[in-house]
């Protein structure tokens, strides 16, 4: 089971979260102070409006990753969501760990495959290049291809592959 740190915001249990907290904060707060506040207090119900746009706009990026999961879980290799970065350009997306590469498609650009003899781990840590993720682990990769590699996935499977990384040096 996963823990709750590790659960992207693209997720279906994140999603309902992101709109059923605000929803709830918003209508108990205009509720709770329309008393002594008046019409003033409904400015609370603004917490409602963007508990929908965060989770409209999460939602599209959920559906997208689903949609590249669902591409890649036939291939051989172990499929997880990620936060990727390639050059300038975060995204999410999927990380791809074969028997003898690594696969990163983010939803946005394009993929990249670095075959795991070739793999180099410059840094592991909890930051992407100006980003702290938590409850992720973020690998910052050395590449021959001139631009910056990067991707974060959840710490209960990062640890299995920092090992299989560590392998394969």
């Amino acid at each position: 089971m996963k823990r709750l740190r590790e659960i992207w915001p693209s997720n279906a249990e994140a999603l309902r979260a992101i709109l059923i907290i605000p929803s709830l904060i918003g209508i108990v707060g205009a509720l709770a102070f329309y008393p002594s506040a008046g019409i003033q207090s409904l400015w609370f119900l603004t917490a409602v409006v963007a508990g929908i746009v965060f989770r409209l706009m999460y939602g599209v990026v959920g559906k997208k990753v689903n949609k590249l999961k669902n591409e890649y879980m036939r291939d051989p290799g172990e499929v997880v969501e990620g936060l990727l970065v390639v050059g300038i350009i975060q995204a999410p997306g999927i990380a791809i760990l074969r028997s003898d590469e690594l696969e990163l498609v983010p939803i946005a650009g394009k993929g990249y495959t670095i075959p795991l003899n070739e793999l180099e781990v410059f840094k592991e840590g909890h930051m992407l290049p100006g980003k702290y993720v938590w409850g992720k682990r973020a690998f910052i990769l050395k590449s021959h291809l001139k631009k910056r590699l990067a991707f974060a996935v959840e710490e209960s499977i990062s640890e299995r592959w920092s090992r299989i990384f560590a392998k394969n040096r």
